[in-house]
């Protein structure tokens, strides 16, 4: 399966990070915890939905390079 590339709402796409679709995140049971997570589809890093304005991305990622 593809992933789906999103972006924050009212950002422009050239300064947002791309991101995978929200995903449900679950305990080591496999149960939902009721998170919902995202990835950077550039560099990897994985954050919660909520936290996305402040992810810290790795090295080399496009959106590191324009202050994101």
């Amino acid at each position: 399966m593809a992933a789906t590339r999103t972006r924050p709402v009212g950002e422009k796409t050239d300064e947002a990070p791309t991101w995978s679709d929200p995903r449900n995140e679950t305990d080591k049971h496999g149960r939902r915890t009721g998170a919902r997570w995202v990835e950077c589809l550039d560099c990897g890093v994985e954050v919660l939905v909520r936290g996305r304005d402040h992810a810290t991305h790795r090295e080399g990622c496009s959106a590191r390079e324009v202050g994101r």
